[in-house]
């Protein structure tokens, strides 16, 4: 899997975004009118992401957020607007990932609005 382009008309998803150990994924494209997670966003071990532009109408987690060991990841831009995370904020060991990008992504979101525990660690 080297993309994942195909929902562009998903508004909302009523359980969990696993994005998970997909070793040649590039970028997070499909999921331009997608606003609302019910439960949680998990983007994780997927090497080769640099982007997660896809997400750019998203605005509520239901659960977590979690982005972590993405090496390739080098930028949150994509999920800036979102204004809620129910649960955990988890963003750890993308080591291409700016300290400032992963504090930028906390600020945007609120810490108010951040429902459980703020992790960010092990990034550049």
């Amino acid at each position: 899997l080297l993309a994942l382009p195909g929902f562009p008309a998903l508004a909302s998803v009523n359980g969990d975004v696993t994005i998970n150990s997909n070793p040649a994924l590039g970028s997070v494209a499909g999921f331009p009118a997608l606003v609302t997670i019910a439960g949680s966003l998990t983007l994780t071990n997927d090497v080769a992401l640099g982007s997660v532009a896809g997400f750019v109408a998203l605005d509520a987690v239901g659960g977590g957020l979690a982005i972590s060991n993405n090496f390739a990841l080098q930028s949150v831009a994509g999920l800036l607007g979102i204004d809620t995370v129910g649960g955990d904020l988890t963003v750890t060991n993308n080591f291409l990932l700016g300290t400032a990008n992963a504090e930028a992504l906390r600020d945007a979101i609120g810490v108010a609005d951040i429902g459980g525990t703020i992790t960010l660690s092990g990034n550049l």
